[in-house]
């Protein structure tokens, strides 16, 4: 089977597409960084929401709940410490709160 070179370009694109998602950027964070760093390769964070914290940067990581509002379990929380990411994702988030706050 010979796959067109017009089928090939449109997967190509919609698989970059797919990646522009902080999930798919999350291999290029580091421990360490600081929040100009991450904010530089991420973008600007979610502000404002009643979860926000000063020492933790949300991203909206896709809809779980259909109902226009982004909550918390709806993001991807990076975490820092002294101003430098000691780690990301939910579950580590989810621990450093029980055991920090």
């Amino acid at each position: 089977m010979r796959i067109s070179p017009l089928f090939f370009a449109i997967l190509s694109s919609a698989m970059i597409a797919g990646c522009s998602s902080v999930g798919c950027k999350q291999d290029s964070l580091r421990q360490g960084m600081s929040k100009d760093e991450v904010v530089s390769m991420l973008g600007t964070p979610i502000e404002g929401e009643k979860y926000c914290r000063e020492d933790v940067l949300f991203y909206y990581d896709g809809p779980k709940w259909f109902d226009g509002s982004i909550t918390s379990d709806e993001t991807f929380p990076l975490v820092f410490e002294k101003g430098r990411l000691v780690g990301w994702g939910q579950d580590f988030y989810q621990e450093h709160k029980k055991k920090n706050w």
